[in-house]
C-alpha cells in the first residue's frame, strides 16, 4: 500500500464524510479494493449505497453487482440538483448555444448557414431536454 493510496483514501473519506456522492463512491471502492485502507466489503457497499441514493447511477451499478438484493431496495432518483433551477436552464440554453456555434463552425465556413444549423442543434437539443424532463 503506497503513500499516495493511503492519502487519497483519507482525503475520499473526508469528502464522503461531508456528503459527497462522488467522495463516497471513491471511498466505497478504495475500500472495496482494499486501496489506502483494509479491504471491508460490507463497509464498502454501505458507501456505494448513500451515493446511489444520493444519484451517483455508478456507485448504483456497483452495488447491484456487489450485493444485487441490496440494490433493488436504493432510489437511485437523483437528488434535486441545479439543472432542476433557473441556473440550470440558463447554464443549458448557454451550452446549447456554445454547441451550435461549435458545429456550425466546424460544418461549414459559410456564415450565411450558422442560422440554420444552429436552429437545428437548438431544437434537437429542447426535444432532447423536454423527453429528459418527462
Amino acid at each position: 500500500m503506497s503513500e499516495n493510496q493511503v492519502k487519497a483514501a483519507e482525503l475520499f473519506r473526508e469528502a464522503a464524510e461531508a456528503g459527497h456522492p462522488e467522495g463516497q463512491f471513491e471511498y466505497g471502492l478504495c475500500l472495496r479494493d482494499g486501496k489506502g485502507v483494509q479491504q471491508n466489503l460490507q463497509e464498502a457497499k454501505e458507501w456505494f449505497r448513500k451515493a446511489a441514493v444520493a444519484g451517483h447511477t455508478e456507485a448504483a451499478h456497483v452495488l447491484s453487482q456487489i450485493s444485487p438484493v441490496a440494490s433493488q431496495s436504493v432510489d437511485t432518483k437523483p437528488a434535486q440538483t441545479n439543472q432542476d433551477s433557473g441556473i440550470g436552464c440558463f447554464v443549458t440554453i448557454l451550452k446549447v448555444i456554445i454547441i451550435g456555434f461549435t458545429i456550425c463552425f466546424l460544418i461549414t465556413t459559410s456564415v450565411a448557414f450558422w442560422p440554420i444549423t444552429l436552429i437545428v442543434v437548438a431544437v434537437i437539443v429542447i426535444a432532447f431536454i423536454l423527453k429528459k424532463s418527462k
